[in-house]
């Protein structure tokens, strides 16, 4: 090789020496920016990996709680139709008394009718007192049992004819008459005179003379004019304590207490509430006394009503009529039993 391609070929190494150099430094910078790039989606990758595990985790736990409440609601749903079952079962039986009922003889109609009097006269006789409306309702459940020849039916009847007896034993209590006396004294309290006391004169004077004194001298003159003045001075003698007359508002209302009182006794009568009537007639007594002329033929007389009302058995004690009630049940228990042996004979099944 001369001289000249020597030169020739020495700036060609040089350039490929510096190109050389200046391309390192690039690859490595592509390397790290692959490997930071790398390790970003690594972190990437591995956060989206987190979340869908938590999301997972998540899921499966509203899972596991949409689960528990379905077998909750199954669970509830399987209680209700065991109870609907019960409740079927038990309308089923039910239903199949009263078919027995209803295919039963006119003489089972006839006890049914005599259960619900019997039934009837005891709420009368229990909460409206009402002893003649009990006797009534008695009477017609014992007309209705007479219809029937079932034997067992005497045992009822002799029940009904028991409690018929203590009823009849009551004294009658005329709740009316009673209604009515306690109405006229209300009415008649505003005519009854007020007790304004009557006192006696220590010394009985004359204020009427037959014309003016005469005097026959001048000696007698004091003595007269004394005399006179003696006779404007009258002591009057109370053997009781004076009461001060009751202005017209205090007689008001002394009346309308009064009538208060009586009408709270009525109410009292008709409800049955012994002791808050004779309270009530007590009250009224003792007004009548203290504050009215007893003396006066109206006072008299209504002191007279008020004592015989105070004496009134209103509320007298009343029966227990659950003797009849008992034994129309003991009957139809029965006559159900014989009915589901006849029922149950009759399907080839047997009954405990």
């Amino acid at each position: 090789m001369t001289d000249k391609q020597l030169q020739s070929a020495a700036p060609d190494y040089d350039l490929k020496s510096q190109s050389a150099k200046t391309n390192i430094p690039v690859v490595f910078y592509l390397q790290l920016v692959l490997l930071f790039g790398f390790i970003a989606v690594s972190v990437f990758a591995g956060w989206k990996f987190y979340q869908r595990q938590q999301n997972d985790r998540i899921q499966l736990k509203q899972q596991q709680q949409l689960t528990k409440a379905n077998q909750d609601q199954v669970q509830l749903l399987q209680q209700q139709l065991t109870q609907l079952q019960q409740a079927h079962t038990e309308a089923a039986n039910q239903l199949a008394i009263l078919q027995d009922r209803e295919n039963n003889s006119r003489e089972d109609w006839l006890v049914l009718e005599a259960e619900h009097l019997i039934k009837l006269a005891t709420q009368q006789l229990s909460f409206e007192r009402d002893v003649p409306i009990a006797i009534k309702a008695l009477q017609a459940a014992d007309d209705r049992l007479r219809r029937s020849s079932h034997p067992a039916i005497v045992t009822v009847r002799k029940a009904i004819a028991e409690d018929l007896r203590a009823l009849r034993a009551i004294p009658v209590v005329d709740n009316v008459g009673i209604s009515i006396m306690l109405s006229t004294l209300t009415d008649d309290i505003e005519h009854l005179p007020l007790n304004i006391p009557e006192p006696k004169s220590h010394e009985q004077v004359s204020t009427t003379a037959a014309g003016p004194r005469r005097v026959d001298n001048w000696s007698q003159l004091p003595k007269a004019i004394w005399n006179d003045i003696k006779a404007l001075v009258v002591i009057r003698n109370h053997e009781e304590p004076v009461q001060a007359l009751l202005p017209p508002e205090q007689r008001f209302f002394l009346t309308e207490n009064l009538r208060l009182q009586l009408e709270q006794a009525r109410l009292a009568m008709l409800s049955g509430e012994v002791t808050v009537f004779h309270e009530r007639i007590k009250t009224a007594i003792g007004w009548l006394e203290h504050y009215f002329n007893k003396n006066a033929k109206a006072t008299s007389a209504a002191l007279q009503t008020l004592q015989q009302l105070q004496q009134q058995n209103i509320a007298p004690t009343l029966p227990d009529l659950s003797r009849s009630y008992k034994a129309v049940e003991r009957y139809l228990d029965t006559q159900d039993k014989s009915s589901k042996t006849a029922r149950s004979t009759k399907s080839g099944t047997v009954t405990p």
